[in-house]
């Protein structure tokens, strides 16, 4: 694709935005137009319907009467307006109408030829307009084309609504009348663009040679030829091109005059360099030499160094276990106070024990005695019960012997038969008792037994106790004996450490001390071999820059060679 050339494309930067401004103001032009005409319009036809509604108010002070298809305004009849109505509109166009309510009864509006008469408005607009609003609209169909409308309301003498106004125009008109005043805005933009257009070409034109002849000089500068003329065209002007060509014939100038100079002095530079990068490289070797051994030294030093830092850390490390042990046995020896005074309190406790143990065995010894002598006493009374079976089975047969003497005696022996009656009941009760007696008494004498038993087995358990919380108490007193010896190992391990303790502290302040001098010396010796790595450094640095001095004068040789003075 071909490029488009500056004169070109300086046109276009000044034609495109005016293009671009005059469309928009043209359209913002247009939309105001189609807005103010068409309030225009709205107010217009209002004006109308507020003179058709005064005038009906001069007609006849009395009310609007419909009657059929006519309309009264008191006795006036109002069917002549419609003449009056379609003659106003031949004159302007615009349509007239007098609404009852919401039915159309004088009007210039046809339908295909019939006056609109008698047929209805929208009901949404006769709502509205007989609520006492006005109703301004466009885009409204009467007669089958889009309209601007206005409705007002029409009222009774007595300030009733009883009905509207309308006045309206076709939509068409008004559009016409914006299009012919849009047709004048384009024709007006269009010369305005043409205008622009060719002030834009002459000063492209102009700007373009400007440009054309300092771009001839830089060409010529670009490649190392100054004899060229210089730049002619725009000296003269006082703007920013003339700036630009003055600009460019300084420049070549000053150039010319470096180029000149440099030529002059580039051989003694390039005899500089050479003796530079020798001298450089000279240094550079005694300087790596100095490099090695400060590097050695630093290197032993700061081995020194971490070396003492180590020992200074392990007899802090001593310092602290003995620290940690010397704690220990504190703490262990005031265990061992506390392990001896609650041993005490344990033998004291286990003689208490022990004489607790030896009166509860004397009291069984006593429920041993208690228990057997009631077991002497439930065989006596087992023995009076059998005595007292023995007595009632006498008693009972001596009451069988009675009854029988007493049947023999017949009527003299009936009280004594009742008296033996009553005798062996009371000998049969005397056995009962003296069995129950005997069931009881056996098993008190079980439970005597077997409690008897169970006291001696408590006497035999309470004796082995006794025995062994004697053998405790005699083991508990070996073990305060041990304790106290321990705590005296205690103390004396305490003496010593605290000693070692004060050694240690000393040997660490000694080997702190040395190490903060290593590291001292370490530090130095670094900083030593740091400051002599970068001189090494710098002194390389300068040979290198000596050796890119010499090429640089070299290149910048061949280059001045270039331009043509």
């Amino acid at each position: 694709m071909k490029k488009l050339g500056l004169k070109i494309k300086l046109t276009l930067l000044a034609v495109v935005p005016a293009i671009i401004v005059t469309l928009v103001i043209s359209f913002l032009i247009a939309l105001r137009i189609y807005l103010v005409m068409k309030d225009d319009t709205e107010e217009q036809l209002k004006s109308v319907a507020y003179a058709v509604r005064e005038m009906l108010s001069a007609q006849d002070s009395g009310d609007y009467v419909v009657n059929g298809d006519t309309l009264y305004k008191g006795s006036r009849d109002l069917t002549y307006l419609n003449d009056v109505f379609d003659n106003y509109y031949n004159n302007s166009e615009m349509y007239v109408t007098i609404i009852m309510d919401d039915t159309r009864m004088v009007t210039s509006v046809k339908n295909n030829g019939e006056r609109a008469t008698g047929t209805q408005i929208d009901g949404e607009i006769a709502k509205k307009v007989l609520g006492g609003e006005e109703h301004l609209a466009s885009g409204v169909m009467v007669a089958g084309n889009k309209s601007v409308v206005a409705y007002i309301p029409l009222y009774q003498p007595g300030g009733n609504i009883c009905g509207s106004v309308f006045a309206g125009m076709k939509q068409s008109k008004m559009v016409s009348n914006i299009r012919r005043t849009l047709m004048m805005i384009v024709v007006i933009a269009s010369i305005s663009l043409l205008v622009v257009g060719i002030a834009a070409a002459i000063l492209a034109s102009r700007v373009t040679n400007i440009i054309i002849n300092a771009q001839e000089v830089c060409l010529a500068l670009a490649s190392g030829d100054f004899t060229k003329q210089n730049v002619e065209k725009g000296i003269g002007r006082n703007d920013e091109l003339g700036a630009m060509a003055r600009g460019v014939n300084t420049v070549k100038e000053k150039f010319g005059e470096a180029v000149s100079g440099v030529r002059s002095n580039i051989g003694e530079l390039l005899s500089d360099a050479e003796g530079l990068q020798e001298t450089a490289a000279g240094t550079s070797v005694t300087m790596d030499d100095l490099s090695r051994a400060v590097s050695g030294i630093a290197a032993g030093a700061t081995s020194q160094a971490g070396e003492v830092t180590s020992a200074a850390a392990d007899v802090a490390g001593i310092l602290d276990k003995m620290e940690a042990v010397n704690r220990n046995v504190i703490s262990t020896s005031d265990n061992t106070d506390a392990m001896t005074d609650a041993s005490k309190q344990v033998i004291d406790t286990f003689g208490k024990l022990i004489a607790d143990i030896e009166t509860s065995i004397r009291s069984l010894d006593n429920i041993v005695d208690k228990m057997e002598g009631v077991a002497s006493a439930v065989n006596d009374v087992n023995i009076a019960a059998d005595d007292i079976n023995g007595i009632a089975a006498q008693t009972n047969l001596l009451s069988l012997n009675a009854s029988i003497e007493a049947a023999r005696a017949g009527e003299a022996g009936k009280g004594f038969a009742v008296v033996a009656g009553e005798i062996s009941q009371l000998a049969a009760q005397s056995k009962e008792s003296a069995d129950k007696i005997n069931e009881i008494m056996s098993k008190l004498h079980q439970e005597t037994d077997s409690a008897v038993a169970l006291v001696k087995d408590m006497n035999t358990v309470m004796n082995r106790q006794r025995e062994s919380s004697n053998e405790s108490k005699t083991s508990l007193e070996s073990l305060v004996s041990s304790i106290k010896s321990t705590k005296e190992m205690v103390l004396e391990i305490k003496t010593s450490s605290d000693e070692v303790k004060d050694l240690c502290a000393s040997l660490n302040d000694s080997v702190s001390n040395l190490s903060a001098i290593s590291e001292e010396n370490a530090a130095s010796a670094e900083e030593t071999a740091s400051s002599v790595e970068q001189i090494s450094n710098a002194v390389a640095h300068v040979s290198d820059m000596s050796e890119e001095l010499k090429s640089m004068s070299t290149k910048l040789s061949d280059l001045i060679g270039f331009f043509k003075i």
